[in-house]
């Protein structure tokens, strides 16, 4: 009997330490509250020539869809901004949250805002903080 349970308890450790959840040694350590800032861009975005890391600051774009803009950009440049709708990953919804900050022509002028005051960037007073939804 002694043995059954060394093995039951072996294989629960075994498997709460494969999943990421506590055992019954380890204690889960209480969670505090996640806030992510929103960062609060000005400027605009030349797609045609800007680089993955310029891209990136785009909301919503991550490095994985701006290496995907560059490859189509090489053999397809942009003619108009709603043509980056054809890259994989970007759709109506994510092309709206980018839509304000993209040109086809120009200097790419992109960057955080100054000021800090995210009524002064246009977010309506809204607040800049969004809270974990498991507190």
């Amino acid at each position: 009997m002694e043995r059954i349970k060394r093995i039951v308890t072996t294989c629960c450790l075994l498997a709460a330490t494969q999943f990421g959840l506590p055992g019954p040694v380890a204690q889960a350590a209480p969670r505090a509250p996640v806030f992510a800032a929103a960062v609060v861009l000005e400027g605009t975005i030349n797609i045609n020539t800007a680089s993955a890391e310029q891209l990136a600051m785009l909301p919503g774009i991550g490095p994985t869809t701006a290496e995907r803009i560059l490859r189509y950009r090489a053999r397809h440049p942009f003619k108009k901004a709603i043509h980056l709708m054809r890259v994989k990953g970007i759709g109506r919804k994510k092309f709206a949250k980018v839509k304000p900050y993209v040109r086809v022509e120009g200097e790419t002028t992109l960057r955080p805002a100054t000021g800090g005051a995210p009524e002064a960037a246009g977010a309506g007073g809204a607040a800049s903080f969004v809270s974990d939804p498991r507190h």
